[in-house]
């Protein structure tokens, strides 16, 4: 292999994102958009609800989970960095993103406008009609 092409394997840890890293996380996205229609009954599970949500959210678990990052290894380099401690501060972690991707789905809930009435705008004002939202046609008297 030449010299210049090892270099850009060599970097094998999590610090440096390495060209490969990009490849393989890239190779794996593909694989799972072919295999997973979008319609899939398995995505309104509730066990993969919490993994929908934060996918909707995206921007904000991305910001929460840089703040985590600092806090769980603020956690690890100062109490323990054993394996206990490792899963529980990244169970820890996954919790409070979920947290907030379901609190912001439920804040955007509240500050959506209300839904409007099935009324029809006529353009003379006393010949307005109103519509069963169900029906989506005049109801007669």
């Amino acid at each position: 292999m030449p010299a210049g092409g090892l270099e850009i394997v060599v970097p094998n840890d999590k610090t440096n994102l390495a060209p490969y890293r990009v490849l393989h996380f890239l190779a794996l996205a593909v694989i799972v958009v072919r295999i997973i229609p979008k319609d899939w009954a398995g995505l309104n599970t509730r066990l993969l609800r919490p993994l929908v949500l934060c996918g909707q959210r995206s921007l904000e678990v991305f910001c929460v989970g840089i703040f985590l990052s600092f806090v769980g290894h603020f956690i690890l380099e100062m109490y323990s960095d054993r394996l206990p401690a490792q899963i529980g501060v990244s169970l820890g972690g996954l919790i409070l993103m979920t947290c907030v991707a379901s609190y912001r789905t439920w804040s955007r809930k509240l500050d959506a406008p209300p839904p409007t009435q099935g009324v029809r705008i006529a353009k003379n004002p006393e010949q307005v009609v109103p519509v069963h939202k169900d029906v989506g046609f005049p109801l007669a008297d």
